[in-house]
């Protein structure tokens, strides 16, 4: 079975159709690393995969692709979602972005990338990045669970 992890990278696995979503996911990180287990969503055929469920379940087969990502935002407990455009990027295209405690909205992408250059950095406080209406930093401190949770970053990171 072939995974797509993002971009044109691609691994290959060879697993039983028997085995579960949760222990594919096992085998994903052993074999790549980067994205937590817990932090990992499939896809096959546009349809996220269970966990408890078997591939077979999926009627998913050798040779098929097989879409990691990150879990959706949606899933993220106690997180408020908007369709406001990023704060960052100003990308305005429909997705769902996250609300932080500020009341700034961020996408997934932007987040990644503020996250990282806060650990290249070495900062240990998270500060809104955005400007008030009035033209001023915002300067509000971000949960760090919560910013993990929104980013995409590796293990190591």
């Amino acid at each position: 079975m072939k995974l797509a992890c993002g971009g044109n990278e691609e691994i290959k696995l060879d697993v039983n159709s028997n085995i579960t979503v949760k222990i594919l996911k096992h085998k994903i990180y052993e074999s790549r690393p980067i994205l937590p287990e817990s932090k990992m969503s499939l896809e096959h055929a546009s349809v996220m995969l269970k966990d408890e469920k078997p591939l077979s379940f999926y009627k998913i087969k050798s040779g098929d692709t097989i879409m990691q990502s990150k879990v959706h935002l949606e899933y993220v407990s106690g997180l408020i979602l908007s369709f406001e455009p990023d704060m960052l990027s100003l990308d305005e295209s429909i997705e769902a972005r996250a609300k932080m405690s500020c009341g700034h909205v961020i996408s997934t992408e932007s987040m990644t990338q503020f996250m990282r250059s806060i650990i290249s950095e070495r900062k240990y406080k998270i500060i809104c990045p955005a400007y008030k209406g009035n033209g001023k930093p915002c300067e509000k401190e971000w949960d760090y669970a919560i910013c993990k949770e929104i980013a995409v970053l590796t293990a190591e990171e």
